[in-house]
């Protein structure tokens, strides 16, 4: 019997549950007082959203995290001719940050500021709180300021991105949020097994957005097996080096936190956990 069998490849293609976004619902509004409180007088408008697996409809059902975007609309940030964040801008973003860090904390227990995200635990389950910010100078970009003293910010495009889900989901018939999920249910089994970190999830689902359509038309098992090896072809080609996220803008690979050599090291194994009954873990 394979590592991963059939069965769990059924139990995984299964959407979240109802309930599911019902806490997510109530997560929001918990968030959105909090924020509000926080906020008042030093910003105009802001919006609560999931982000996310859960937005985007490719979560798993097993407890999956969840992920809270905070967006400042008004006033947006504003930029210097060279592109970067004005000074009013990072300030208040910054400001933003700390302010949001110490406020959950009374929503469930001690905060963890990470990279981008402030975590923090909810009736037993995660909440990833991430503040960006609206930029006045281009539609539909967002700025993400890093949390936890590290510095910086990065630039996003989530409208698009969850449009490219969309599309590709749309065009697929319904099979490629399936496959996604699937495709997180093996990454799931390599995290129990492996010592180094999987392929990051956004860099998986942008792998596979680039595999043909007709791929997807396939049962489930030959399906996982032919859009895994043709995102595992992906990255040893010779400019994949060059591959864009789904955007067109930011290079997919390349930053201290998505390595080719380690996305093409995960496909491998979770093709081979398909197939045989024992994990390839020396790639690791």
């Amino acid at each position: 019997m394979a590592y991963v069998t059939e069965e769990d490849l059924a139990s995984w293609s299964i959407p979240i549950a109802n309930s599911e976004y019902e806490l997510a619902e109530r997560i929001m509004e918990l968030v959105t007082a909090t924020t509000d409180d926080l906020l008042e007088g030093r910003v105009a408008t802001f919006d609560v959203d999931l982000m996310g697996s859960m937005k985007n409809g490719t979560a798993l059902q097993d407890r999956s995290d969840f992920d809270v975007a905070i967006t400042i609309t008004e006033p947006p940030a504003t930029l210097t001719r060279s592109q970067e964040l004005d000074t009013d801008s990072h300030q208040r973003l910054s400001l933003m940050n700390h302010e949001i860090g110490g406020g959950i904390a009374g929503l469930g227990g001690p905060v963890d500021s990470g990279f981008f995200a402030h975590e923090f635990e909810f009736e037993g389950r995660m909440v990833d709180v991430v503040p960006r910010t609206r930029v006045a100078q281009h539609d539909g970009a967002v700025v993400l300021f890093p949390g936890g003293g590290y510095g910086g910010y990065v630039w996003n495009w989530p409208a698009e991105y969850e449009q490219a889900i969309e599309r590709q989901d749309r065009q697929t018939n319904g099979n490629f949020r399936e496959t996604i999920r699937v495709a997180k249910g093996i990454r799931r089994k390599i995290s129990r097994i492996a010592d180094a970190d999987p392929i990051p999830s956004f860099t998986l689902e942008s792998l596979l957005l680039r595999v043909p359509k007709s791929e997807f038309r396939r049962p489930l098992p030959d399906r996982m097996r032919a859009v895994l090896a043709d995102a595992r072809d992906q990255t040893q080609a010779d400019d994949a080096d060059q591959i864009l996220d789904p955007t067109g803008r930011k290079p997919l690979f390349g930053s201290p936190l998505v390595d080719l050599e380690d996305s093409y090291a995960s496909l491998v194994e979770m093709l081979w956990l398909l197939d045989h009954d024992e994990p390839f873990a020396y790639l690791w």
